[in-house]
């Protein structure tokens, strides 16, 4: 299986906030890695994470401009309508054929996970803001146990038609959690189809992906996603992680 994605260019340190922090991202089986149009991105005290919809155009490079937008800053209409323009100026409209501009016209889509996280005075822990569009989830372990997910809590909760961030005008309908993490839990970002997977067998998350993520086994983690997708229990998606770990 060879269809990992390059790793992100890193706007920051390679912790957040304290969190050493392990990604790993590779494209639905059959394609390759650059059409992988999962992206996440860190900066300083900050890391987002986002699912390109693969039926708008350019949801990849729509993906990789927001989370590098939403990693420098907290999200805002401002922060919003720069990742925009920068969208419509890097695709190549003169080169396009008339369908294929017409298809880019009506935008590209994608759901956004951000989050910050923040030292505080308060011994062992650190305080947590996420914001939400979709379909990314968070998960946060506490020891060996599933402590909570946002925005979505059961695999019941996924639906074929996420809310979105889009290209066009509009601020999208988000949702907010904050509150205090402690410096031991371990923080998951997951896109969809990686998220829904940890839900429906959050043993496997905990006992084999954690660990290989927090060694940064790449190959190991190619073989679990190939395995799980041969089995069926992971969808044939684009497959993205993100680990924070405090422990």
């Amino acid at each position: 299986m060879s269809a990992r994605a390059p790793a992100p260019s890193v706007d920051g340190p390679a912790t957040v906030s304290g969190f050493r922090v392990h990604g790993f991202s590779c494209a639905r089986a059959g394609s390759r890695p650059d059409e992988n149009e999962d992206a996440w991105a860190l900066g300083p005290g900050r890391v987002a994470i986002a699912d390109g919809a693969t039926e708008s155009s350019f949801a990849g490079p729509w993906a990789r401009i927001v989370v590098a937008a939403l990693a420098r800053a907290r999200p805002s209409p401002a922060r919003i309508r720069s990742a925009r323009r920068r969208w419509h100026g890097e695709v190549p409209w003169d080169r396009l054929p008339w369908f294929a501009a017409e298809k880019a016209r009506q935008g590209a889509h994608a759901a956004v996970l951000a989050l910050s996280l923040t030292p505080t005075r308060r011994e062992g822990y650190a305080y947590l803001s996420a914001w939400s569009v979709g379909d990314c989830v968070l998960l946060w372990w506490r020891g060996e146990r599933l402590h909570g997910a946002f925005p979505l809590e059961r695999p019941e909760a996924f639906t074929n038609r996420p809310s979105l961030v889009g290209t066009g005008d509009g601020w999208p309908l988000a949702r907010r959690r904050m509150g205090w993490v402690r410096r031991a839990d371990r923080l998951l970002l997951a896109t969809d189809a990686a998220a829904l997977w940890c839900l429906r067998h959050p043993g496997a998350c905990a006992g084999r992906l954690l660990p290989l993520l927090r060694a940064d086994a790449t190959e190991d983690l190619l073989d679990l996603v190939a395995r799980e997708r041969a089995a069926g229990r992971l969808r044939s998606d684009d497959t993205t992680w993100v680990l924070l770990d405090g422990g």
